[in-house]
């Protein structure tokens, strides 16, 4: 079994290893270490003459702790360097005869040498060993560390359970968006936030979908501690363990009851288009088959400005009722009319007003025609879908738009920048990717408060806008990034 490191040992191995690997920073060694290896061996020649005489022995007794030294600061190579000129020095000084090369002297010094390299070499790896292991260390540390910093920052919830559906950890987004404390939940299970609105086979169905395909997403409507409902769209991922099955189930959600209001806000004035339009309040027009004006409502005057007097009698292009750019798209729509090849054509298009609004409009239209196909009229029902059109965009603003920056949000950023990614490798053109992180920005919150928190990332998001070109993509990732 291995033992990690604690509390103590931690600081105690990072200055120790970050203070050494100062002259070797990278695991590729450079003629610059090799000139400092080559200066502590001399250190290490230096200090065995002080210690004795030539003929004292003792050959290696500095020149040992100088290659280990050597394998420390830059690994298994220079180690071996330092070994070399070890068993240099030694050969070559401290055997007789002294300070001379001799066949026979070798052949007696061979033992030695080689003792001294096998042990250098056992050293010096295990001492490289170290230095790898150490290095995993750090990088993991520091992906724990990124890790952690994307769970507390996240403004998405978070939730991880076990496979008994025990919560083991939340993080702050979530106690944001449910009311409940981290102390309030973890050991229990996410039935703390059931609401009653779904029956047992929806979550089972959950469950069933977890075991088959490791993963659910969905809506989930929760409870919060205020007792106030909401709805939550979730995603949930199991994580392997070693031998493949799940340990551990991640589930992440945001809250949607703000898009699900506006969406319900849709489907009721989209209802309520269907009532009116059952009930005949739409703009009526009709037309003859030179496309003039036969037939003008109040509903029309209403939507149009221009009353019946006005139009009556005009075919439709005097009316300039049509935006330009539209004109084509509504010249496509009465050639078909006009060829009788279909008796029922609907079509989109911006009109103007009498007061020099533009408005978007759906015209059904309604076609009739003679028994060889001539069209004889057309009757229009027109139907202002301005504001729907107004609500479809703020929708989309809404879910694409940080609220407090008017930024991009973090899931639009990543769309875009996933675009310009792919555009890039296609291309071949340069791609920069900057993220900016506020310092402090936790002091700024605890001594000045949230609001002035939110002002401060305000004014970066307005500073980036502000500098940075049209084309490049701005986005808040979460919280001060």
């Amino acid at each position: 079994m291995t033992r990690g490191m604690t509390d103590t040992e931690k600081p105690m191995a990072a200055g120790v290893f970050g203070f050494l690997s100062h002259w070797f920073p990278g695991r590729r060694n450079t003629p610059g270490q090799y000139l400092v290896v080559s200066a502590l061996m001399a250190v290490a020649l230096a200090m065995r003459f002080a210690i004795a005489p030539l003929d004292g022995g003792v050959q290696y007794v500095t020149f040992f702790p100088a290659v280990a030294l050597a394998a420390v600061l830059g690994g298994l190579w220079p180690g071996l360097f330092a070994a070399a000129i070890g068993m240099t020095l030694a050969t070559y000084l401290f055997w007789p005869p002294y300070q001379a090369w001799s066949f026979d002297f070798q052949r007696h010094m061979m033992i030695s040498n080689v003792v001294f390299l096998i042990d250098a070499l056992l050293v010096c790896s295990a001492i490289e060993t170290m230095h790898r292991y150490y290095q995993r260390f750090v990088a993991l540390e520091k992906e724990q560390r990124l890790a952690a910093s994307v769970f507390h920052n996240s403004e998405e919830g978070v939730m991880i359970t076990d496979t008994t559906g025990t919560i083991h950890s939340v993080n702050p987004a979530f106690t944001k968006i449910t009311g409940y404390a981290a102390d309030e939940v973890i050991g229990k299970t996410p039935s703390v936030l059931r609401s009653g609105h779904h029956e047992a086979g929806y979550f089972k169905a959950i469950w069933d979908s977890l075991v088959r395909d490791r993963r659910w997403e969905g809506e989930i409507w929760n409870r919060r501690k205020n007792g106030e409902t909401y709805v939550q769209w979730t995603i949930i991922n199991a994580v392997p363990g070693n031998d493949g099955k799940p340990v551990n189930y991640v589930c992440v959600f945001h809250d949607i009851s703000e898009r699900r209001r506006v969406e319900q806000v849709l489907h009721e004035n989209a209802e309520r288009l269907q009532a009116h339009m059952e009930n005949s309040p739409m703009a009526i027009i009709g037309w003859d088959s030179e496309f003039k004006t036969t037939q003008w409502s109040g509903e029309a005057e209403r939507i149009f400005g221009w009353s019946a007097a006005e139009t009556l009698g005009k075919p439709i292009m005097d009316l300039h009722m049509i935006v330009e750019e539209d004109i084509p798209h509504v010249q496509q729509a009465m050639a078909k009319m006009l060829d009788g090849a279909s008796r029922y054509v609907i079509s989109s298009n911006r009109n103007h007003t009498k007061d020099g609004r533009v408005i978007h409009c759906v015209w059904y239209n309604s076609v009739l025609t003679t028994e060889d196909g001539r069209m004889t009229s057309v009757m229009s029902q027109v139907l202002d879908v301005t504001e729907q059109k107004h609500a479809e965009r703020e929708l989309k603003r809404i879910a694409q738009t940080d609220m407090l920056t008017g930024l991009a949000n973090r899931r639009h950023f990543m769309e875009l920048a996933e675009l310009e990614l792919s555009r890039a490798c296609r291309y071949g053109d340069p791609l920069t990717v900057l993220m900016l992180d506020i310092d402090q920005f936790k002091r700024v919150n605890d001594t000045h408060g949230h609001q002035t928190g939110d002002r401060v990332i305000q004014s970066v998001g307005r500073l980036c806008h502000e500098t940075l070109r049209e084309v490049d993509v701005i986005g808040r990732i979460g919280g001060e990034e």
